[in-house]
């Protein structure tokens, strides 16, 4: 597909002469904001924008255009675009790209490594130069080759342990802190009375999985309740949709019911297989929250509209998006080429609604 093209207006720093990052240091504002407000784009403030014009003219900026054009394209690449949470993000993120006048390109990877360097490529190849990668299981040094390539790359939801791995990885990454939210997510039922906490679990070996089960058993340690592999239920494999669905969800519920095991609460690998659960819950009996009480993840927008209304664990999915946005931004910004990505971690919260005790007056 034939995409247009466009020129961003950027500083040269060479001979002396007046850049961008001269403004932004001078007026203690982002790269991006100076950028925006130069090139009169939606975004900032009309005072901010006053002041950015202004400092330009006093040292003389002139804004010469860079040589090489730029198309107007970004890859967006998530595992299941058929995944609510995955699908609210990715709604947000080609807002936010034809906000910034990019046309998005979509690709669904189903998780694959592979695929997803495939469709990186695939993209580059139809002009995309820039990426955002939505829970990528591509190793980290394939993602920094891309960087080097002067191609932005921008991860949402993949783990950067420890100080070795962020000091390696070029590349931007918003990481969301799933163990923290099913630690919280554990401690609270706790904190309604529960002790008999089932875990409904999600696909290995997803980093949102692993994160968010290592988080229950570290808060039943926590609150010195004893892990009880029976009540733990694994995602059956293979699944149709290919990811932890609703139907999921209804059937580990039901197989948790059938093991006979005593259990108060359950807390969900994410909002889809809660809603799949309750299903399950309401079909043999079982009240919410007055028998079981029910917590998810992820906090999408379904989660209002079911009865009871799903307690959940809130992701900050609007600013995880304009978080990307803007790192992808800062790295463009960089007058020497594509600049190490910054890296961002946005911790979750709990949203109290109706499937837990405590929320019943």
């Amino acid at each position: 597909m034939e995409q247009s093209e466009m020129k961003v207006e950027v500083s040269s720093g060479e001979d002396g002469a007046a850049t961008q990052g001269m403004i932004a240091k001078k007026l203690k504002l982002s790269a991006k904001t100076v950028n925006l407000a130069l090139n009169n784009r939606a975004g900032v403030s009309i005072e901010t924008a006053n002041r950015v014009r202004e400092e330009a003219r006093r040292i003389g900026y002139t804004g010469r255009r860079r040589k090489v054009a730029l198309r107007r394209a970004v890859g967006i690449i998530v595992p299941h675009i058929g995944q609510a949470a995955n699908g609210e993000l990715l709604q947000l993120l080609r807002q936010l790209a034809a906000a910034h006048d990019f046309v998005p390109f979509v690709g669904e990877s189903g998780g694959r490594p592979d695929e997803e360097a495939g469709l990186i490529e695939e993209f580059i190849a139809g002009g995309a130069n820039g990426f955002f990668l939505i829970s990528p299981r591509i190793h980290n040094e394939r993602i920094n080759e891309f960087v080097r390539r002067k191609i932005p790359v921008v991860t949402i939801n993949r783990a950067i342990i420890g100080k070795k791995d962020e000091n390696e990885c070029i590349f931007g990454s918003v990481e969301l802190h799933g163990g923290d939210g099913a630690i919280q997510a554990a401690e609270y039922l706790v904190a309604c009375g529960c002790k008999r906490i089932a875990y409904l679990a999600g696909p290995m070996p997803s980093h949102s999985e692993q994160q968010r089960r290592y988080g229950y058993k570290t808060a039943l340690e926590s609150c010195e309740i004893q892990f009880d592999e029976h009540l733990v239920v694994e995602i059956e494999m293979p699944r149709t949709p290919p990811w932890a669905s609703l139907e999921a969800g209804y059937k580990q519920c039901q197989t948790l019911i059938a093991r006979g095991v005593k259990f108060d609460s359950i807390l969900a690998f994410n909002d889809e297989v809660a809603i799949g659960a309750m299903a399950a819950l309401n079909e043999c009996g079982k009240e919410i929250p007055k028998d079981v009480c029910i917590i998810g993840c992820d906090n999408i927008r379904m989660g209002r509209f079911v009865s009871p209304k799903l307690t959940t664990i809130g992701i900050q999915r609007e600013k995880t998006a304009w978080s990307a946005m803007e790192i992808l931004w800062e790295m463009w910004d960089e007058e020497e080429g594509v600049s190490p990505g910054r890296k961002i971690a946005l911790r979750p919260s709990i949203i109290r609604r109706e499937s837990c005790r405590e929320m019943i007056r």
